[in-house]
């Protein structure tokens, strides 16, 4: 049974091209975008603040990963890619 992929939404394809990352990758920076950049849904930024945060989320991402504190939901999601799973 092969594992079906995950529908990208909008907000994880625009991550994608600002960040160059997986979809997996994407998705958790969407997430810590929402939860801990912004504080907010994503539909009131603009685009440069959108591509600013999208940006610090991804090297929030990045550090959690190095320091060993990536929450359990976000490895979750990253396990679904093996290349990802740490």
């Amino acid at each position: 049974m092969t594992k079906q992929r995950k529908r990208l939404g909008s907000y994880e394809k625009h991550i994608i091209k600002i960040v160059r990352c997986s979809d997996e990758e994407a998705t958790v920076v969407e997430e810590i975008m929402r939860n801990d950049i912004f504080h907010s849904t994503l539909d009131w930024q603009t685009v440069e603040e959108f591509e600013t945060g999208a940006r610090e989320a991804y090297a929030v991402l990045k550090e959690m990963r190095e320091f060993g504190t990536l929450p359990e939901s976000y490895q979750r999601i990253l396990e679904t890619n093996p290349q990802l799973a740490r």
